[in-house]
C-alpha cells in the first residue's frame, strides 16, 4: 500500500470482505474522518474532498472545499445525521462551527473517484 492510498475493507456478515483502494487527489492530502451511513455505505472526509463508498457501486468524490470560509481549516470533527440525510463538518478559525453538506446532493453533483 503507498502512502497516498486508503484501503477500506468490510467482512461481509455471511463470509468474504470487499475491499475498496482509494488515491488521493491531492498531493499531501491528510484524512478528517471516517464514518457509516444509513444504508450501509460510508463516507470519508480525505483532503478537501468527501468520498461516498457505496457495496457495489464506484466511489464518488464531491469537492468540500468551497466550504471553507475565509480564515478556517477543517477540524477534523464530524456529525452525521439519517434525517435529512447529511454530514457536519467542523471547522476551526475564531472559533469552532459547522457547516452541512446534504449527501443526497453530494451523490447527485460528485464524480467518480479516480
Amino acid at each position: 500500500m503507498k502512502p497516498d492510498q486508503l484501503e477500506i475493507r468490510r467482512y461481509l456478515a455471511k463470509g468474504g470482505e470487499q475491499s475498496t483502494t482509494l488515491t488521493a487527489l491531492r498531493k499531501l492530502a491528510r484524512p478528517w474522518g471516517f464514518g457509516e451511513r444509513a444504508d450501509c455505505g460510508l463516507w470519508v472526509h480525505w483532503g478537501d474532498h468527501l468520498g461516498l463508498i457505496s457495496p457495489g457501486r464506484q466511489p464518488i468524490s464531491f469537492d468540500i472545499d468551497p466550504l471553507l470560509q475565509r480564515g478556517t481549516e477543517w477540524a477534523g470533527t464530524h456529525t452525521y445525521v439519517t434525517t435529512p440525510e447529511s454530514l457536519w463538518v467542523g471547522l476551526d478559525g475564531r472559533g469552532r462551527s459547522y457547516v452541512r453538506v446534504d449527501l443526497a446532493e453530494a451523490e447527485r453533483r460528485g464524480k467518480p473517484w479516480r
